[in-house]
């Protein structure tokens, strides 16, 4: 049977360990925001159909598109957006919440 004062040591020489630091995902402003989920971002784009609105659009390789349009639809887990010249894109929700699709104020 071990001793109480082996045991004892071993736990005080765990609490020498320096507290666990949080884990922290960085600078990047375009990661996703901890805590939010699809729902919240259904709901960001449900309130904008109909709205007109400048879209920017992160492609592959660094691309970036910018197009004025607007919400059509929503969809369980798509959108779609009607751009002015009578295209149309769908895109997941997703997008919204990694920042690969934002929405901004059209320029006057």
């Amino acid at each position: 049977m071990p001793s109480p004062t082996l045991n004892m040591q071993k736990t005080q020489n765990l609490t020498k360990f320096p507290p666990l630091k949080p884990l922290f995902l960085g600078n990047n402003p375009l990661m996703r925001e901890v805590g939010q989920d699809i729902s919240v971002a259904k709901q960001k784009v449900a309130r904008l159909v109909g709205v007109p609105a400048l879209i920017k659009m992160k492609g592959a390789r660094g691309k970036v598109e910018s197009a004025k349009g607007q919400v059509a639809s929503t969809f369980p887990a798509v959108f779609t957006i009607l751009f002015e010249d009578g295209t149309s894109k769908t895109f997941p929700y997703a997008d919204v919440l990694t920042g690969n699709v934002l929405f901004l104020r059209p320029r006057s």
